[in-house]
């Protein structure tokens, strides 16, 4: 997934937006709202929140790619998106960042399509969700 990608060493960082980590800090912040809530910590929901929605349309301008009909993992360096999927590119699904068309896009093409992850139409007992799409030779 990250064979191709820039590595700054004067920043120590890699120069691109990882889709499966921002969507588990989306995640993390809405966990964290939700227990300030339970403690009536109002301004610190509020901030929470705040900051969810921020990143979350960051997200969206960001790492949403219409053509792939996925969420990818965006090249800073070369502005361009990183083509390699994995399951962490469903994360913003998980955190109510996808639109409910988006989420529809990706299950009709990722998640049931036999080019991509084909979760579902099987006989028998299901096999474990794939680490790659079936598209993915490289992995």
């Amino acid at each position: 997934m990250y064979d191709q990608v820039t590595w700054n060493a004067s920043l120590d960082k890699m120069l691109i937006y990882d889709v499966g980590m921002t969507g588990e800090w989306l995640g993390e912040v809405e966990a964290l709202a939700e227990l300030a809530g339970y403690l009536n910590l109002t301004e610190d929901v509020a901030l929470l929140k705040k900051r969810q929605a921020s990143m979350a349309s960051k997200v969206q301008n960001t790492l949403w790619s219409a053509a792939s009909q996925i969420y990818l993992n965006y090249q800073v360096d070369t502005q361009t998106f990183n083509t390699h999927t994995s399951p962490t590119s469903f994360y913003p699904m998980l955190s109510g960042t996808a639109t409910v068309e988006q989420a529809l896009q990706m299950t009709r093409r990722w998640l049931t399509n036999h080019s991509g992850y084909c979760l579902g139409n099987h006989s028998g007992p299901a096999p474990p969700p794939p680490t790659t799409a079936d598209t993915e030779r490289g992995l």
